[in-house]
């Protein structure tokens, strides 16, 4: 299950190398311990100016579609959770949700050098838990 979620997610073909990737051992994912959804949300909240409330809700205006969209994938990145967890969390929103917010993340931060160096920036800071910069 979990390698055919990281082949849809990342649009490859299951191989011996993506199949490693998702089943990384334990020690190789040991950041992930440390993370918790509760930090992510905490980062993510304080740098765009939103609430916990406004990601969980239904709205879907980009002042808050962009900060879910990357607390799902910071989500997904830097925790163990499934993709149901993970909508789960956010207002109940399906596994396919989640996809297709990790894919316009990524796409984004593509063709957007500066939404990439902030979706790094934040990344960085979830992982070191440094002190929260303000957009």
């Amino acid at each position: 299950k979990t390698i055919q979620a990281h082949s849809e997610l990342q649009g490859r073909a299951i191989d011996m190398k993506l199949a490693q990737e998702a089943l990384r051992e334990p020690d190789a994912g040991a950041k992930h311990s440390q993370v918790t959804l509760q930090h992510i949300i905490e980062v993510v909240t304080a740098y765009y100016g939103v609430k916990l409330s406004d990601l969980q809700s239904r709205r879907r205006h980009k002042s808050v579609t962009e900060p879910r969209q990357v607390c799902m994938w910071l989500a997904r990145k830097q925790t163990r959770f499934s993709l149901e967890e993970i909508g789960g969390y956010f207002g109940g929103r399906d596994h396919t949700t989640v996809m297709h917010s990790i894919r316009t993340v990524d796409g984004k931060s593509k063709k957007d050098q500066d939404f990439a160096k902030q979706v790094s920036h934040l990344d960085d800071q979830v992982s070191q838990g440094a002190g929260i910069m303000s957009r």
